[in-house]
């Protein structure tokens, strides 16, 4: 019992120690210049008219092995992007019924190659039965999800230039689509060089996990990502930008990783890294009130508090399980599974930093609680 108490009580003081340093070297850091990337009008050298093909970060050929019916209409405000494993179909279909009939809505869905034929044939009738499948010719895989939003956006730009917003969710999300129709309509910023989510992440440290638990899905290599601070991004669960934006997202991709495979989680590579490369485009929110400035601007320093208003109380995001597991990213205050996965993003971190200090401290039974 003495041993419980004592691990409790010096994991609640790293927690708040980690915390505290975290903000404050933000602030710092936040003074140092970045150097960005000058982007060329639309795609730049990304889209080859001739062949059909495209380059996203390191691919150099890649095409579109789907596409939509049509493209988006003068009607059309805003584009969403959905992420969908190939397999989802189920997924698929929730979303269709929820986007039916949304005034200004186009929706489509973001999916990679299966390289499996059965699975490619049922996607081949699935797009000739509702024509809103946007296929990429590179591969399925989490660590992928990159090369297919970026794909997206070529798509985007080259299909749907005329819309003012440009969103990107995923299949497993249960979102309020009036409520954020309504935000994006009453939006009133001076400037279209933004990427918004409910609350914006910053301060976050890069995660280094040595071990496939709850964190594992999201470490980040130093050859991969070599600063310990990723740049202010939001959470891939549901982000707005516009065509414009989406285009220099993917010239920077090009100019940063022409030459190497890129294994970085989708949300900070495209909202953060990415971002930060595009002169003048910062994070922001969606939502609007005096509260949304206060998150914005004060409350999101702390990424505590930030993850803790994205998991529980998500304006627009209702709900968000993993299709490969029973994690819980999103959802009621209420819900165990959803407890878990919060109190487990942020015990791991400190219980890292435990073993860190006092060497192999944490029993094995303790890690294997966060196991997906």
């Amino acid at each position: 019992m003495k041993t419980i108490r004592w691990l409790v009580g010096w994991t609640i003081k790293l927690i708040l120690i980690r915390k505290a340093f975290q903000i404050t070297r933000y602030f710092l850091s936040s003074k140092t210049s970045v150097e960005t990337i000058e982007i060329e009008k639309g795609l730049g050298q990304v889209y080859d008219d001739s062949t059909e093909t495209f380059k996203i970060l390191n691919e150099k050929n890649a095409s579109f092995l789907l596409k939509p019916k049509l493209g988006c209409g003068e009607e059309d405000h805003v584009l969403m992007m959905i992420s969908s494993g190939p397999r989802y179909r189920s997924n698929r279909d929730k979303w269709r019924a929820r986007g039916r009939g949304k005034k200004g809505l186009k929706l489509v869905f973001l999916v990679a190659n299966p390289h499996k034929e059965e699975i490619q044939n049922d996607l081949e009738a699935e797009n000739g039965e509702h024509g809103d499948i946007v296929q990429i010719s590179i591969e399925d895989g989490h660590r992928k999800l990159g090369y297919k939003i970026l794909s997206g956006y070529v798509w985007a730009y080259r299909h749907c230039t005329q819309v003012q917003y440009v969103a990107k969710s995923d299949d497993n999300v249960v979102l309020d689509v009036d409520g954020l129709l309504t935000a994006l309509e009453t939006r009133n910023s001076p400037s279209d060089n933004f990427i918004a989510c409910t609350t914006p992440n910053r301060n976050s440290l890069t995660i280094r996990a040595e071990h496939p638990r709850m964190t594992g899905n999201w470490s980040i290599s130093k050859d991969q990502y070599a600063p310990d601070i990723v740049p202010d991004w939001c959470t891939g669960f549901l982000y707005v930008t516009t065509p414009m934006v989406g285009a220099g997202l993917v010239q920077a991709g090009l100019a940063l990783y022409n030459d190497r495979e890129v294994l970085q989680i989708e949300d900070s590579l495209i909202t953060g890294v990415l971002r930060e490369k595009l002169p003048g485009v910062a994070v922001d929110t969606y939502e609007t009130g005096f509260w949304s400035h206060v998150w914005l601007h004060y409350l999101s320093h702390c990424p505590w508090m930030t993850g803790w208003k994205i998991t529980f109380f998500n304006t627009m995001v209702i709900s968000k399980k993993s299709s490969r597991s029973d994690t819980h990213y999103v959802g009621s205050i209420m819900e165990p599974g959803v407890w878990r996965y919060f109190l487990c993003l942020h015990l791991e971190g400190a219980f890292l930093q435990v073993d860190q200090l006092f060497g192999e401290t944490i029993p094995q039974y303790v890690w294997d609680l966060c196991l997906r």
